[in-house]
């Protein structure tokens, strides 16, 4: 069986129209709090990554919003047409430099296995040097 291929886009809404942006599901990461405007002492992109990893595994909420996300985009790339492998899911707010960022690289992490590839795209962060997330 081919491994379907899941293709995980984020951006920010100040920087690009939703429009210019082609993907089959789109999540708003605007509703989660900003752990870099939230008092992040630390501004690299490992930091708030791991910062906003902890704050999703410490808040129930936060956490059933994420299992909820992660069970959606499994059940969209299960239910799309075999024929077509590739699925697009967005990942949106404001900067698109954090918040769905973190975001991405989480469901990543969570979705990935032997049936299922995911890759990433930060659209904001292309052309900046950043380190894999840990």
């Amino acid at each position: 069986m081919k491994r379907k291929l899941i293709k995980l886009l984020t951006y920010g809404v100040k920087h690009r129209e939703h429009s210019k942006v082609e993907a089959h599901l789109r999540v708003d990461c605007r509703v989660l709090p900003n752990i870099f405007v939230a008092g992040s002492e630390n501004g690299t992109f490992e930091h708030v990554h791991r910062t906003f990893a902890r704050c999703i595994a410490d808040n129930r909420r936060l956490a059933g919003w994420f299992e909820t996300i992660a069970v959606g985009i499994r059940a969209v790339a299960t239910a799309h047409p075999p024929h077509l492998p590739l699925v697009k899911i967005a990942f949106f707010c404001i900067g698109g430099r954090h918040r769905s960022v973190s975001v991405a690289e989480l469901v990543k992490q969570k979705i990935e296995s032997d049936q299922v590839k995911v890759e990433v795209q930060h659209l904001e962060l292309e052309g900046r040097v950043i380190k894999q997330w840990i």
